[in-house]
């Protein structure tokens, strides 16, 4: 059975770049206005500088970066204001001691980064939920792909990849991209939840799992990225969970095409 994806993993470099380019250009102004006195939460100065770093020009149509308060629960935007607090500490140190440059900020912004992390929250299935065959013939293996090509058609409603989407939105800021990575977000959950209710052959239990799971986990990134689309910190630490979400579908459906290979007639 082919991957309905219908790609592989060379694209993981456009998204970290596309991750350290909102950082940086949203970093080096934060910490700029709070080194000079100013604000640091002016939001749609921040993603106006953040347009200019990512497009090379200004894209006055923009929203707003939701500030956390204290008591804020939400781990993505407190992972956002963490990031904030680390950034303006750097800077501040580099202007102490006289090595501030465009380069070494720069350098910094990528640094701190690269070293965000957020969890993707989601509720995994465990083995006992898979309803299953003691049937492990050649000829239960084609059942449970035959069935596996009804479950999955809403992924062929993914005609873009999701990372495209989330790239257009950056550069335009068009609500349009938000609402075809929220509706493949939904068709990867559908997906998932229509492929749960499967019969499996006993062999193919792990399969099953790492198919069901690695859906529910993809669709939960894709909202969480609609979700804060308008945080450029947040946007760019959940590319990171993009990457592993998105990859954890290709082993997956890999891991189907193997199970698969070990059938004979």
């Amino acid at each position: 059975m082919e991957n309905p994806l219908g790609r592989d993993v060379s694209h993981i470099k456009t998204t970290a770049v596309l991750a350290v380019s909102i950082l940086v250009g949203v970093f080096l102004w934060q910490a700029t206005q709070s080194l000079n006195g100013k604000p640091a939460s002016s939001s749609n100065e921040a993603l106006v500088a953040a347009d200019q770093n990512t497009n090379g020009a200004q894209n006055t149509t923009v929203p707003t970066i939701t500030t956390s308060s204290a008591t804020n629960t939400d781990p993505i935007t407190a992972v956002s204001d963490e990031a904030v607090g680390e950034l303006v500490g750097a800077y501040a140190g580099l202007q102490q001691q006289g090595s501030y440059s465009s380069t070494t900020g720069a350098a910094i912004a990528s640094s701190i980064g690269m070293g965000l992390q957020v969890p993707t929250t989601y509720s995994p299935i465990s083995a006992t939920a898979i309803k299953t065959s003691s049937d492990t013939s050649y000829q239960a293996m084609m059942q449970y792909r035959s069935n596996l090509q009804t479950t999955l058609k809403p992924l062929l409603k993914n005609t873009t990849p999701e990372y495209v989407l989330f790239g257009m939105y950056v550069q335009t800021k068009q609500q349009k991209y938000l609402d075809q990575l929220l509706a493949a977000a939904g068709n990867y959950a559908a997906a998932a939840s229509s492929t749960l209710t499967l019969t499996v052959p006993a062999d193919a239990v792990q399969v099953q799992l790492g198919l069901v799971n690695s859906m529910n986990e993809f669709a939960t990134t894709l909202n969480n990225m609609t979700a804060h689309a308008s945080d450029p910190i947040a946007s760019s630490v959940l590319l990171e969970n993009y990457n592993n979400a998105e990859n954890d579908v290709l082993g997956a459906f890999q891991a189907l095409v193997t199970y698969e290979q070990s059938k004979t007639k």
